[in-house]
């Protein structure tokens, strides 16, 4: 009963006690309790709010407080922004930072800056190089672009694949992509196309998939590496009337995704646990500072692979609806 409670009042607390989208005039210390900064690639979507609510039912339980923040839009040089972001969390002097770096390499800088500033950082769902931050709470995501190449040899007997991806700078995307590749290339049934980006935009993934069906009618199935690109494919899919003859698997399980699913547009999700990395993220942080307790440098929070046969399993709707668990 009391899990069910703290989970209840996580919701209701999302927009009151807690902030959720940082502003320049808003964020400041309220009390003595330990300030989190929470730095996501963007803010709207549904796995970063995913994220966010494991990082308010922690807050809750722990009583500290946080504040969670990302950029407008996913484009090729919001990275300045989100370094400006940790810049402003380090010069407030914020006890810990949670960030998922919308760059593995440009973003490598700013962490190193908050450890010599005796800040701990953990980098979630993406990293960055080097040994700065503290840990690391993700999916294995080279497991995961495996998984995909996987399940995808196991469906579609060969023909052209494509690859469109939210990004080619994050971590997260790179190692998928690597994973799938590195895996699909071993089966000679296959010709697989080089990676395209949409830049986080699902209009752009759209737009993308129809050029490369255009100039490869033979196209057989497609990977996306994030909830946009993948319905901006399925979108397009669609409207090629290619619905059940094109293989699309996506990530993650935005309701978009998962109507998608259910009417056999796309047929496979790789579904992530964006809530454990919230959740594990400021224990992790607390632990560090009050009891003095070193995280693991890598923490791997787990996927489901998700079709309409195993959608309404309890483990998948758990990973799909974790504040109803």
């Amino acid at each position: 009963m009391k899990k069910v409670l703290l989970i209840s009042l996580a919701v209701l607390s999302l927009f009151s006690c807690r902030k959720n989208r940082a502003e320049e005039s808003d964020v400041s210390r309220e009390s003595d309790r330990l300030l989190f900064a929470v730095i996501a690639m963007t803010f709207k979507n549904d796995y970063w709010q995913k994220v966010n609510y494991g990082c308010n039912l922690a807050s809750l339980e722990l009583d500290v407080d946080y504040y969670f923040d990302g950029m407008q839009e996913h484009t090729s040089d919001a990275y300045v922004e989100q370094i400006a972001l940790v810049q402003r969390a380090i010069d407030m002097d914020a006890d810990g930072i949670m960030l998922s770096a919308i760059d593995k390499e440009k973003l490598t800088p700013i962490v190193e800056e908050a450890k010599t500033a005796g800040i701990p950082l953990i980098t979630f769902d993406s990293g960055v190089e080097g040994d700065a931050a503290l840990s690391f709470i993700a999916t294995d995501n080279i497991s995961a672009g495996e998984m995909a190449a996987t399940q995808l040899r196991n469906a579609v007997p060969g023909g052209t694949v494509a690859v469109i991806a939210n990004d080619l700078t994050s971590q997260t995307t790179t190692e998928r992509v690597q994973g799938f590749m590195n895996s699909l290339n071993e089966d000679s049934r296959f010709l697989l196309l080089d990676a395209v980006s949409c830049n986080g935009q699902t209009s752009e993934a759209e737009v993308k998939f129809k050029e490369l069906y255009e100039a490869n009618p033979d196209l057989r199935a497609v990977f996306c590496t994030n909830s946009e690109s993948a319905i901006g494919v399925a979108t397009a899919v669609q409207a090629l009337g290619k619905a059940g003859e094109i293989y699309v698997i996506g990530f993650d399980s935005p309701p978009e995704e998962i109507d998608f699913l259910e009417r056999n547009i796309i047929q496979g999700l790789i579904i992530q646990n964006p809530f454990l990395m919230g959740y594990n993220g400021i224990n992790s942080l607390y632990n560090y500072i009050v009891n003095n307790v070193t995280p693991p440098k890598i923490i791997d929070t787990g996927v489901i692979f998700v079709t309409r046969d195993n959608l309404n399993d309890p483990e998948v709707i758990e990973a799909i609806y974790p504040l109803k668990k």
